[in-house]
């Protein structure tokens, strides 16, 4: 599985190297440095099955870089790290066509859990974002309320969040209780009935 990272900044490379290596056994980073390196990427020859994007890493106007990555790799996922959690530029991200959303302040095992949604088909965005008006989840929450949706059981939701069993039961009967429904199966259709991951297929 081969993932491009786009960023300037080494030191984060070398951090979102070390922690994507825990999404699969076969992992390959290949890294560049800047949109325009990431442009002239030749994806005929090495094929590539994410893209994640600094967007400190805009070479000018960070609209029209984005949109030409986009369209660069319009085959394939692109998930931007950005430092604002502002809604207007989640939201301007997202329709401009990038699946994910992911704030630089996330921690090592949210990133992994929001690439694996994106890869399997869903989109992803801050649920500090999401959450503001739809729904009283705590951010840990709606962590699990992803897995949920993603169909992990609970016993899977604790090895990738690295909680207790106990305490991931905990978070469903909360997530149950704050939603108003009775079991996983309505969980899940009332999460995507309220559109908190936008879309899965």
């Amino acid at each position: 599985m081969n993932i491009l990272t786009v960023s300037n900044f080494p030191l984060f490379r070398d951090g979102l190297k070390y922690i994507l290596k825990n999404l699969n056994d076969n992992v390959n980073v290949i890294e560049v440095s800047e949109c325009k390196d990431a442009l002239s990427y030749n994806l005929s020859v090495n094929p590539v099955e994410l893209v994640l994007l600094d967007t400190d890493s805009y070479d000018s106007d960070g609209k029209i870089d984005l949109c030409e990555m986009l369209k660069k790799f319009s085959s394939v996922p692109v998930v931007v790290l950005a430092k604002s959690e502002i809604n207007r530029d989640v939201k301007n991200a997202l329709e401009l066509g990038v699946v994910g959303y992911i704030p630089k302040n996330t921690s090592g095992s949210v990133l992994l859990s929001a690439l694996r949604l994106v890869m399997s088909g869903g989109v992803y965005m801050p649920p500090n974002t999401i959450s503001g008006n739809k729904t009283n989840l705590t951010p840990r929450q709606f962590e699990v309320l992803e897995l949920l949706v993603e169909g992990c059981s609970n016993k899977l939701i604790a090895s990738r969040l690295k909680l207790a069993e106990a305490t991931v039961k905990m978070h469903v009967t909360s997530i149950f209780k704050c939603m108003g429904v009775s079991n996983r199966t309505q969980a899940a259709m009332e999460a995507k009935k309220k559109g908190l991951f936008l879309s899965y297929g």
